[in-house]
């Protein structure tokens, strides 16, 4: 069982923060690209760190899939959830650019884009997918974990990051000394 549940929504920051936390020698999060190529299995991922690493959690962007929350919350343990949390604005913009960066990579590459999405799809497609932080805490059941954090992903940026990932290495894994870190030049004030 994942001793931790990391739940990122798109657009808010899910890459970073793994990369992140993932600088810790005694804890692992699984990506959730990761996670999704073996659903039929989502221990496994478990079960391949867990020998040489203390905690192992895993993250999560999906909440509009049921079968996939349902995989995840069957593979956690309910004792920590981390929940990152974005302004709604930041991420609609977030969310547009990466679709229209995505449809020029396509195009660079020959490959077919989509016609079927105008500027209005887009926002509504943000707003109802990715812009829903109570949604996501509600249907990833944060009341049932023993303990809720919630991240701000302003919180992670400049003079703000060192604290929040010691806190957050902290509540993981019990320890943010420094001499537990791979590499101590993570960020760039």
């Amino acid at each position: 069982m994942y001793d931790c549940l990391c739940l990122l929504p798109h657009a808010n920051a899910s890459h970073s923060l793994i990369h992140y936390l993932n600088l810790h020698k005694e804890m692992h999060i699984a990506s959730y690209t990761s996670i999704v190529r073996s659903l039929d299995d989502v221990l496994a991922y478990e079960r391949h760190f867990r020998p040489f690493i203390k905690t192992v959690g895993v993250a999560t962007k999906d909440y509009d899939t049921p079968d996939i929350v349902k995989k995840v919350l069957s593979a956690c343990r309910r004792k920590l959830i981390i929940q990152t949390v974005r302004d709604p604005v930041e991420c609609l913009v977030a969310q547009i650019n990466n679709r229209k960066f995505i449809f020029r990579i396509r195009e660079v590459l020959g490959q077919e884009v989509p016609t079927n999405g105008s500027i209005e799809n887009d926002i509504v497609d943000a707003t109802t997918r990715y812009i829903a932080h109570g949604e996501a805490e509600r249907v990833y059941e944060a009341h049932s974990f023993d303990e809720h954090i919630i991240v701000d992903v302003a919180d992670l940026k400049a003079d703000l990051i060192e604290s929040s990932l010691k806190r957050l290495w902290m509540a993981i894994c019990g320890n943010a000394d420094d001499a537990q870190l791979i590499s101590k030049n993570y960020y760039t004030p």
